[in-house]
């Protein structure tokens, strides 16, 4: 509940000073309009958010999966991760795991769907990176077996409708209740994935040490689907690369 009450009264303050109502920069815009974002997950204590167009780490693992010591070849430097306005993930320390369970991307100006700037970060660059996250999660948990994927390339995805936030005060209640609700939903879904990556898939009794028996024994590896290593083909023509 105080989420809520903070996240509507800084909403109600900005509707009263018509801020709204002016241009301003895309980073006004994430610290005054989607401020929500970064608070939503402050009683959640195992998780973080990365704000300012930081790497993605399972975009990364993804990009650099095929990497190995150069012989005949240079070793070819590592590649980092797309770039995302915001990301959310479990709170680590450089020596630990990383695991992602979601990104944004914002825009000052609303254009349309049709857009470049949205069809290129809204229909490329951040499902690609989701799908990552879907990736390394998947490979840990050792639970997920598979998602929507009609063929071995491709993951489908269902959308939902799109929320904006109205520059009238008057449409408060069908434009921010349902912006505050769409992440409500999504830290609720976070919490509920929190618990699998801190449980062991080896059940550890401090009464019985069998287990350490067959620790180092080789597990069956668990099995991808085909559009976590399937190769890509990207066209040279192009100068950018939307990997």
């Amino acid at each position: 509940m105080g989420w809520v009450r903070l996240t509507v009264y800084s909403f109600i303050r900005e509707y009263e000073s018509e801020s709204f109502k002016r241009s301003h920069s895309e980073e006004w815009y994430k610290a005054h309009m989607w401020h929500f974002l970064n608070t939503v997950s402050n009683n959640v204590n195992e998780m973080e958010i990365l704000r300012s167009e930081k790497a993605s780490f399972s975009s990364s693992k993804r990009k650099n999966k095929d990497m190995s010591i150069g012989a005949i070849d240079s070793l070819v430097s590592k590649e980092i991760g797309s770039k995302c306005d915001m990301i959310f993930r479990k709170l680590a320390c450089n020596h630990d795991d990383i695991f992602e369970f979601g990104a944004t991307e914002t825009g000052k100006n609303y254009d349309g769907d049709d857009v470049t700037k949205k069809l290129i970060e809204g229909c490329i660059k951040l499902p690609k990176c989701l799908k990552d996250m879907l990736d390394n999660l998947a490979m840990n948990i050792q639970a997920i077996a598979d998602t929507d994927r009609p063929i071995p390339y491709i993951t489908r995805m269902t959308r939902v409708r799109s929320v904006h936030i109205s520059s009238d005060i008057s449409n408060f209640g069908s434009s921010v209740l349902p912006s505050m609700y769409s992440v409500w939903l999504a830290r609720e879904i976070v919490k509920r994935v929190l618990p699998l990556l801190t449980t062991s898939p080896t059940a550890v009794s401090n009464a019985d040490s069998s287990w350490l028996e067959t620790y180092w024994t080789s597990s069956k590896p668990f099995v991808m689907s085909g559009s976590s290593t399937s190769s890509m083909t990207s066209n040279r023509s192009r100068k950018v690369n939307y990997r």
